[in-house]
């Protein structure tokens, strides 16, 4: 591994390439001899324990806060690399997370990138003006006047430049020691700087760690140059000005894996100093607001778990009032974090998923929404498709962050997001689920359960759903509800009689509309509905299970979110034909136990040829008379459900149209016996 090299410079200049120097505040800087190709930078010792992935932290939304924010610079001139360069950038950035890793002393610090909900270090071009680049204070003035001047960025940036090889700017304030939150080192809008000539992990966390503090001037090893003397070190070398004694560098680590931060914990960054030493009374970058300095949390451990159903839902997101989060629509691309424990009832522990109403307003453009656990990757599981300026809802079951949050992604033009809790599943308490096969309930196009004709605008239908297919003694009944040939859009409620009607538990829209719904009942089995719309609309309940009083009542759920099969991507990608069928494994495989017995699943139909509709139900078993989901041409549609495991753990799922469909089946999870 090369070593940095510099010639004599005096402090407080810019040494560029060794021929050209300028006077700036704060500035940093590092001159590579002879650094060859980007390859020699990206093999360095003690990077193993990182996947290459590429992926760093989760932290939040990967927006919101203080953040690293890594930047592509050329000139207006110059070819766009990042195509070639957008990964390594990215790999380089969990490089440098495992440097702090290898350095923590044992104890947990990474870099808060801004990243996207894969958890991928978001890399922004910027394009700056032909000779921009040839000096550091226009190419800093050239990013601020872009737009990147926040004061909670610091700012990494991998320039098309044989200038440098590495600056970075302490701006004013730089050289502040003092130990306090309100360090100038926490505040941003510093940029640190890689030339291509130097790309890598290692120039680029050096120039990173000037931005962040490293090294002061009064720091017990340091040279007048903002470096350190007493190797090995990522941030020490011979820069010209070593204080004479000992006049050269001292290997106090020798031995020691190169480019450790702070090999000997001394100068700039510990994690544990000892009481009274210099860092513990001074500028410690370890307590960098831009670094991470706990272990994430990830999500809930997945368990089984038992159901609470609330009497009607809680508002857990609503971006058209500020419920949860910021009021607004969320635009493409955006990420909102919301909490869920906590809130309205929601225990602070033991709980391991949340049965949500997802609902999407106002769209305008077709879209979809991934909901997950914060503190974790996006799994890549989309919970509900609309089209423009649709208003419709779906259910879904979502693990819980372990810092009580959840995260929403909005693919694709602006729109309102509505996200209610229905219930909770928890290790702690809760009633078990007893699937049925799927069986209509209620039809008021018929009388079938209940009195015959529509329930007007504004109006309200009581009716029972246990005694018959659903036990006597249910406390919430799991069913799919159909609004068939509504004539405008709106919205249906649901409580137990005598219950305020509350949060909505499905939206409705011109034509025929299903969704998944759980529902509290009262001790004698019954629900009203309350017709929120503008017109009267007839009601469908198809029922597909039902939650007991208590955990050994039923079976208990163990949340997933794993793809079972995409037509689209699986073989040769061919669609399921006019009337045709497909059969899924789900228990068996993808780590599901053979023993499962139900499933909660997100069927989503896309690129439908013509209109129709979805069945499903166990392999084995008669294929059922009822539909779960409507579908129009062209436009995507996703169904939350619960569905009974047949033959091997396998379902079949049916196409309902006289055009070809391809499915998407994720699985949200399982249900099984209690252990």
């Amino acid at each position: 591994m090369r070593r940095w090299l510099a010639p004599a410079i005096a402090a407080g200049l810019i040494l560029m390439s060794g021929t050209a120097a300028m006077a700036h505040e704060g500035l940093r800087d590092t001159v590579i001899s002879d650094p060859g190709p980007v390859t020699t930078w990206a093999g360095a010792t003690g990077l193993s324990a990182l996947a290459a992935t590429g992926q760093v932290s989760c932290v939040g939304d990967g927006t919101s806060g203080k953040r690293v924010q890594i930047l592509y610079l050329r000139e207006t001139s110059q070819t766009d690399r990042l195509s070639q360069y957008k990964s390594p950038f990215q790999q380089w950035a969990t490089d440098i997370d495992q440097d702090f890793v290898d350095s923590g002393e044992g104890n947990f610090r990474h870099v808060r990138w801004a990243h996207d909900r894969l958890c991928m270090p978001t890399v922004t071009t910027v394009v700056v003006p032909n000779g921009t680049l040839s000096n550091y204070a226009t190419t800093l003035t050239a990013i601020r006047n872009a737009g990147y001047n926040r004061t909670d960025r610091k700012y990494l940036g991998f320039a098309e430049t044989g200038a440098w090889c590495g600056l970075a700017g302490g701006g004013t304030g730089a050289d502040d020691d003092r130990p306090t939150s309100d360090n100038r080192y926490n505040t941003g809008a510093d940029l640190a700087t890689v030339g291509s000539g130097c790309w890598g992990w290692a120039p680029a966390g050096h120039e990173l760690l000037h931005t962040l503090g490293a090294v002061v001037a009064t720091a017990p090893h340091a040279t007048s140059n903002g470096h350190c003397w007493d190797d090995e070190d990522i941030m020490c070398y011979d820069d010209g000005g070593i204080p004479n004694p000992p006049g050269a560098i001292v290997k106090v680590c020798a031995g020691a894996p190169e480019n450790l931060i702070d090999c000997n914990h001394d100068d700039y960054y510990s994690t544990k100093p000892v009481a009274g030493s210099w860092l513990a009374t001074h500028w410690n970058v370890a307590n960098s607001q831009f670094l991470i300095s706990s272990e994430p949390l990830g999500a809930v451990p997945a368990a089984a778990s038992d159901y609470t159903e609330f009497a009607t839902p809680v508002a857990a997101l609503d971006t058209r009032n500020g419920t949860g989060a910021a009021a607004g629509k969320r635009g493409a691309g955006s990420i909102t974090s919301f909490p869920v424990l906590g809130v309205g009832g929601i225990p602070t522990s033991g709980v391991t998923s949340v049965q949500v109403r997802v609902a999407v307003g106002s769209a305008s453009a077709a879209t979809f929404l991934d909901v997950w656990p914060s503190g974790t990757p996006d799994p890549g599981l989309s919970m509900i498709n609309v089209d423009a300026a649709e208003n419709i809802s779906t259910v879904a079951v979502v693990p819980v962050g372990a810092d009580g949050r959840l995260l929403v992604y909005n693919s694709a033009g602006t729109a309102d997001i509505v996200i209610d809790v229905q219930g909770y599943f928890s290790t702690a308490a809760g009633g078990g689920f007893t699937p049925v096969m799927h069986t209509r309930l209620i039809d008021t196009r018929s009388g079938l359960g209940t009195s015959t004709g529509t329930i007007p605008a504004g109006g309200s239908r009581t009716v029972t759903l246990t005694g018959g297919v659903l036990p006597a003694g249910a406390t919430t009944a799991y069913v799919n509800l159909l609004v068939p040939s509504a004539s405008t859009a709106g919205w249906l409620a649901a409580a137990p009689p005598g219950t305020a009607s509350g949060l909505g538990v499905l939206n409705y829209s011109t034509g025929s509309t299903q969704s998944g719904a759980t529902l509290k009942l009262s001790a004698s089995g019954q629900v009203t509905f309350y017709n929120k719309g503008t017109s009267a609309i007839n009601l469908v309940v198809v029922g597909e299970g039902s939650y007991g009083a208590s955990a050994s009542s039923g079976l208990e759920l163990t949340p997933a979110s794993i793809r079972l099969i995409n037509t689209r991507t699986a073989g040769s990608g061919t669609p399921i034909p006019a009337g045709g069928t497909l059969d899924v494994q789900v228990a068996g495989v993808n780590g599901v136990p053979a023993t499962a017995v139900a499933a909660a699943l997100n069927i989503t139909i896309t690129s439908p040829q013509v209109g129709g509709w979805l069945k499903a139900w166990p392999v084995g078993a008669t294929e059922p008379s009822v539909t779960l989901q409507d579908f129009t041409t062209g436009v995507w549609r996703a169904s939350g459900l619960t569905l009974t495991l047949g033959t091997n753990g396998t379902i079949r799922i049916k196409n309902g149209s006289t055009g070809t469909v391809h499915m998407i089946v994720d699985l949200q999870g399982w249900y099984a016996d209690s252990v």
